[in-house]
């Protein structure tokens, strides 16, 4: 795969940003996930800026060939982002619906989504246990 360009990050957050206007709120669970993803990608602000500009006035072009080879890299944008919406232990509708796009976009499939999803919870649990055994530690 090739490294991750311009414009496949412009299109990926394009892409997922609109996704989570679809409903013309952006939750705060949804901002968390577009940060993430934005970061995850590199973008600037300016290109954050282009994104919003294209989703609130424009509409999105139909992909290019550019914009939809996939990259390196794309596994771990999708797990960070998983992470993100697992930060409270749960995922709302709309985090799963930009989960979704981004699927769509990655070319992940449900079960590989289940399989990611599955593991960060059961790291997390196991983070969780370290931190209440270092708790009674402190204790003692």
């Amino acid at each position: 795969m090739a490294a991750m360009n311009e414009t496949r990050a412009a299109y990926i957050y394009t892409s997922v940003l609109d996704q989570a206007f679809d409903d013309d709120v952006i939750s705060s669970d949804e901002a968390v996930i577009l940060e993430v993803i934005a970061d995850s990608l590199g973008l600037n602000e300016s290109m954050r800026q282009a994104a919003w500009r294209t989703v609130l006035r424009d509409g999105i072009a139909d992909p290019s060939e550019e914009m939809e080879t996939a990259c390196d890299g794309e596994m771990d944008l999708y797990e960070d982002t998983v992470r993100a919406a697992l930060a409270d232990t749960r995922i709302t509708g709309d985090e799963y619906a930009i989960l979704g796009r981004l699927r769509s976009i990655l070319e992940i499939s449900e079960d590989d989504h289940s399989g990611i999803e599955e593991r960060l919870r059961e790291s997390m649990n196991d983070t969780e246990h370290l931190f209440q055994y270092l708790d009674s530690l402190d204790e003692e």
